[in-house]
């Protein structure tokens, strides 16, 4: 039985009139009496009883109201959540980055957004430049930071942050303010995981400046920057990181940026997401492309 049987029982219940159900529920008057006629069918029950005053409820017809009118509630609250949650997943931003993007670019970015897009909701995560690519194509998130430029082509992708790479050392640490690279096999380098491609985009770098990765000393691979700048501080050994992750570290004078010959290395990162056609999209639009305008010029 549709839901409008239910309510239009429940105004004849109400006003014991069919005629004025009929009235309220845009209907004739037959139309109504057909209904209830399919709901007492339904049913194997007698809902109403005609008297001088009108129709009445029966016994039966009463115990019907009780429900009919607790399921007409819960399928009101049923579509005002569902079209709750439709407008809550109209306003949410899933915004993925990798670890550096993440931790050192995006959260004055965020505050910023919020300032000006009250309505919406920013979901972030951090993830590999390889996942976010696939949960962008997969539609799984709508912006992702990534360095390098994306596998898939037909994604919008847009330059926004260049970041040097230095190499550095405890302050706590002897090692000199510059090093050859034949000096540089004496110590030991803390890397990231060859399976990271800030990893393969280091590993391109350190070849084109004649440094053989076989001849380092690398005690054990880690899986994030944090971590290595960390061991770092500690004086475990010299790595290789982004200035956006080690210049508070730098300015504290807890590690120092020292000059190895020959290398430089500027990653690049850049915004993807599906580029947008449909016109129902543009809300959406204006917060990404101020998303894209503001990471730059407001990342901590």
């Amino acid at each position: 039985m549709n839901i409008s049987f239910f309510r239009a029982f429940v105004d004849v219940a109400k006003y014991k009139s069919i005629t004025r159900a009929a009235e309220l529920a845009n209907i004739s008057q037959p139309a109504l009496s057909q209904q209830i006629k399919a709901m007492e069918t339904h049913l194997d029950c007698t809902l109403f009883e005609r008297t001088h005053k009108g129709v009445v409820l029966t016994e039966e017809g009463e115990v019907i109201l009780k429900y009919a009118t607790r399921l007409i509630s819960c399928h009101d609250k049923m579509i005002k959540e569902v079209e709750n949650l439709k407008h809550d997943k109209n306003h949410r931003i899933n915004i993925m980055a990798t670890p550096i993007v993440y931790a050192y670019a995006l959260p004055c970015t965020i505050h910023s957004i919020k300032e000006n897009f009250e309505s919406y909701d920013l979901e972030m995560k951090a993830a590999s430049s390889i996942e976010i690519e696939n949960q962008i194509v997969e539609g799984k998130a709508d912006i992702g930071f990534i360095i390098g430029t994306p596998l898939d082509e037909s994604l919008y992708c847009r330059p926004l942050i260049k970041d040097p790479y230095y190499l550095v050392a405890s302050t706590e640490l002897d090692v000199p303010d510059a090093l050859t690279v034949e000096a540089l096999y004496q110590y030991q380098v803390l890397m990231l995981k060859k399976s990271q491609k800030c990893r393969q985009l280091l590993s391109q770098q350190l070849e084109k400046c004649h440094v053989d990765e076989s001849r380092l000393r690398i005690p054990y691979e880690l899986d994030t920057t944090e971590s290595i700048k960390t061991s770092t501080v500690r004086g475990f050994g010299l790595a290789f990181l982004p200035y956006m992750s080690i210049k508070k570290e730098v300015y504290n004078k807890q590690l120092k940026i020292i000059k190895l010959e020959g290398f430089e290395f500027m990653s690049e990162y850049h915004l993807i997401r599906k580029n947008i056609t449909d016109d129902s999209m543009e809300e959406h639009l204006e917060i990404m492309r101020y998303i894209e305008d503001q990471v730059d010029a407001t990342k901590c």
